[in-house]
């Protein structure tokens, strides 16, 4: 099967997963200011070269690249998770990832993960292994679908119009290149993470007057 209608089927916004849900901090830091119309391309690029290359697709490659470890990544992976919504999100969203890839491929193993604690990159990582889909599409995918979940949440917020979003993410496309590059070879014991306005801005989620998304 072709791999790129594979990845393509995915990353899709289409593919129910549930990331839909959620901001992953980004809805308190627009509250507060910290993200606007502006200085949004600039969020995603700090994001971009601070968690998602340098630990999340790192963990992702790692699941990608070594079939039959989903479980022993995951458990490493959930110690980078430490605000509880972000968390909770990662681990619904791989669930629904794993059971929806179960169901269209009908793959043994996939199903043995259902009742395991498989945090989305490693899913994501596990599936596109299933489905044959190579690495570095995987990881290019995987960076690219991080940058339009963030950008559907914040049309919603900040408001961003939908021509602006698209003239981001076109932009964006060349961080996504050097950050691949930059984190494609890291081993997960080299794995790294510093986002700390974020996290805290993740903690500090639950106690908006108004709330669009879970975390």
């Amino acid at each position: 099967m072709n791999p790129i209608l594979n990845i393509l089927q995915l990353s899709d916004s289409m593919f129910p997963i549930g990331s839909f849900a959620h901001s992953f901090g980004l809805e308190t830091l627009i509250s507060d200011g910290r993200v606007t119309k502006d200085n949004f391309k600039e969020y995603l690029g700090s994001m971009l070269k601070n968690q998602v290359g340098p630990c999340d697709m790192v963990f992702m490659l790692a699941a990608n690249k070594n079939l039959n470890q989903a479980e022993e990544l995951s458990k490493r992976y959930a110690c980078y998770k430490v605000v509880p919504p972000f968390y909770k999100a990662s681990l619904n969203m791989g669930k629904r990832l794993l059971s929806i890839g179960e169901k269209l491929t009908g793959n043994e193993y996939l199903k043995s993960l259902n009742e395991k604690q498989i945090l989305h990159p490693i899913a994501f990582g596990t599936v596109t292994n299933i489905l044959d889909i190579p690495a570095s599409l995987s990881c290019d995918a995987f960076l690219y679908n991080w940058a339009a979940s963030s950008t559907s949440a914040a049309i919603r917020l900040i408001p961003l119009g939908h021509d602006s979003a698209q003239k981001i993410l076109h932009e964006i496309k060349e961080t996504i290149s050097e950050v691949y590059e930059e984190n494609k070879d890291r081993s997960i014991e080299d794995a790294w993470q510093f986002t700390p306005e974020t996290e805290i801005a993740g903690l500090e989620h639950e106690k908006l007057y108004t709330k669009l998304f879970l975390s």
